[in-house]
């Protein structure tokens, strides 16, 4: 008996140490608000249709996470084309129900057709859009520090392609990830 406990202890102590390890990992992770404040969630609070939703984005990035275009051999590696990182390749709404187990996801093709400011478009270009505009608003506020601007353009970029879903679909978006 004292074996097997000694073992489980052992085993329990394992997982405790290798998930803290990964979740340090976590730390590295880019956060960024784009949720509006006034429409979040706060936790332990479900959304008022009673499930959670969450707007998953893929995007052809040219550069990393401290916006330094990515070397020309690792482009090549990833066959990555010409176009800029300004469009969103991907688009699926995830949605988990409220009290089911039954989760759905769909995904919204990035030629869709739709309205949003600077008129109508693919809804692929909203990031794009929201990106140079939010750019543009800031040099002329006169910001000089470029990554101030580029941090200030992508929460933008992400904020109108979330509200670009949000306004084709008329699911609001609980969480957006990238």
């Amino acid at each position: 008996g004292k074996i097997v406990v000694a073992g489980l202890a052992l085993v329990v102590f394992g997982g405790t140490a290798y998930g803290y390890v990964n979740l340090r990992a976590l730390d590295d992770v880019a956060r960024d608000s784009v949720i509006d404040a006034e429409g979040e969630t706060k936790p332990g609070e479900q959304p008022a249709d009673g499930s959670l939703d969450i707007l998953l984005v893929g995007r052809d990035s040219r550069s990393d996470n401290q916006g330094k275009p990515l070397p020309p051999e690792m482009l090549r590696e990833l066959r990555a084309g010409a176009n800029g990182d300004d469009l969103t390749d991907t688009l699926i709404v995830l949605r988990i129900p409220n009290g089911t187990k039954e989760v759905k996801a769909f995904s919204i093709p990035r030629d869709s057709y739709v309205s949003m400011p600077g008129g109508k478009g693919k809804i692929n270009a909203a990031f794009g859009r929201g990106k140079a505009a939010e750019a543009r608003r800031l040099r002329e506020a006169g910001e000089s520090d470029k990554a101030k601007i580029n941090q200030g353009a992508l929460t933008a970029a992400r904020r109108a392609t979330r509200q670009a879903v949000e306004d084709l679909t008329g699911v609001k978006i609980d969480h957006f990830a990238e």
